[in-house]
């Protein structure tokens, strides 16, 4: 628990030092290729903080506890990754297509790993919100997948579709749409009560009262 509380100050110092230092460099003088740089990995550290807070947050929960860092473990190397292309810079960037995919790929990764353990670390009340929870997972895996493989497809085969009617951007879209409604469901449907089960009086087995004891004289 030491161990954890001295990280977790450590990481809380190191967010605010990286906020203070892109703000500076943000409000600073002209922006130069350094400077765009240093401010691109520094937004990045944050998006990527968020996503791997979320998961590192949710693995303290024993039975998402895998969930969680394989998130947070996404978030990590979607940052790294991320690094080694701005570091490259756009004299590298026409050999680095691979790269590039691999980035974006692991960062709709991270985003959704960061999605679903936000869905598992609240607790459900009941089974509207529970429903609703398992829609959103659903519906979340669904639209990250198509998104992955729209980035590592070709564009002939990303608008093949067995239906002619239905394009291959409706069903990212429509994918998209339910994720969200689903996911706004949960804390909505969290705050209701449930219907009071009524029990059988007929078919019930008989009360049996206990009698006081009888006072002895």
């Amino acid at each position: 628990m030491e161990k954890d509380q001295g990280f977790l100050k450590f990481y809380i110092i190191l967010v605010i030092v990286m906020a203070a230092i892109g703000t500076l460099v943000t409000l600073g003088g002209g922006i130069s290729l350094g400077s765009s740089k240093a401010i691109a990995i520094i937004i990045l550290f944050l998006v990527y903080n968020i996503t791997g807070c979320i998961c590192w947050v949710t693995s303290k929960r024993p039975e998402y506890n895998v969930l969680g860092i394989i998130g947070a473990v996404a978030s990590g190397l979607g940052f790294v990754v991320a690094f080694m292309l701005i570091i490259m810079g756009s004299s590298s960037m026409s050999g680095a297509e691979g790269l590039f995919k691999m980035a974006f790929g692991i960062f709709i990764i991270s985003i959704a790993f960061a999605h679903i353990c936000l869905m598992y670390y609240f607790h459900v009340q009941n089974k509207y919100a529970h429903t609703a929870r398992t829609v959103a997972v659903i519906f979340i895996s669904i639209f990250s997948m198509l998104f992955m493989i729209k980035i590592f497809s070709s564009f002939e085969a990303i608008m093949y579709s067995p239906m002619p009617e239905i394009t291959y951007a409706r069903i990212l879209g429509a994918a998209l749409i339910l994720d969200l409604a689903a996911t706004s469901l949960v804390p909505l449907c969290n705050r209701l009560s449930e219907p009071p089960v009524f029990e059988d009086i007929y078919n019930a087995p008989p009360v049996i009262e206990s009698q006081p004891p009888e006072h002895t004289v």
